[in-house]
C-alpha cells in the first residue's frame, strides 16, 4: 500500500519537475534567468496564474492554448512533463528509495533537458554538460557494487567508443 502511494508521489514530483525542466529548456539557451520573470505567456506576456501552471492538467484543460491570448502552447510542454513523471515513477518502481534512485533522477533530468534543447536548438550547452560531468565523477563511489572486472570492461568499452568517434 505504502509503495503504491510512493509511486504516485514520484509521478507527481516528476510532473512538477518536468514543468520546471520546460522553463530550463526555454530559458537556458537564451541566457535568461530561471527565476525571473515569473512564468508568462511568450505571446502576450501575461503572467500565468497558479491554475495555468498545473502540470499536464492545464495543457489539457486549455487545449494547448494560452488562456489570455489564445496563442498555441508547444506540445513539447505536455510531453516533457509526461515523460518526466512517468520516468520518475518507473525509476522508483525499479530502484525504490535508494541512493541509486537519487542519482538516476538527476541523470534523467539532465538527459531530458539536454535532449530537448539539442532537438530544438541544435545545442548541447556547457552549462549542462560540465555540471553533469562533475556529478558523474562525484557519484562514482555509489557504484561500488561493480566488480573490478566489470569496471575494466566498462572502461574498455568507453575507450573503444571514444576511438570509434575519432575516425
Amino acid at each position: 500500500m505504502a509503495g503504491n502511494v510512493l509511486i504516485f508521489v514520484f509521478l507527481l514530483v516528476g510532473l512538477a519537475l518536468g514543468s520546471f525542466l520546460n522553463v530550463v529548456i526555454d530559458r537556458l539557451p537564451t541566457g535568461q534567468s530561471l527565476v525571473r520573470p515569473p512564468s508568462h505567456c511568450p505571446g502576450c506576456g501575461q503572467r500565468l496564474a497558479p491554475l495555468d501552471l498545473v502540470p499536464l492538467g492545464s495543457y489539457l484543460l486549455l487545449r494547448g492554448r494560452c488562456r489570455y491570448c489564445g496563442a498555441t502552447i508547444p506540445q513539447r510542454i505536455f510531453w516533457v512533463e509526461l515523460a518526466t513523471g512517468l520516468l520518475f515513477m518507473l525509476l522508483f518502481w525499479l530502484y525504490g528509495l535508494s541512493a541509486e534512485l537519487g542519482v538516476l533522477i538527476v541523470y534523467t533530468c539532465l538527459f531530458i533537458t539536454i535532449f530537448v534543447i539539442d532537438l530544438e536548438q541544435g545545442l548541447i550547452l556547457n552549462k549542462l554538460t560540465y555540471p553533469a560531468m562533475i556529478f558523474a565523477l562525484a557519484t562514482v563511489p555509489l557504484r561500488a557494487d561493480l566488480t573490478g572486472a566489470q569496471r575494466h570492461g566498462e572502461c574498455r568499452w568507453q575507450v573503444s567508443m571514444a576511438s570509434c568517434r575519432k575516425r
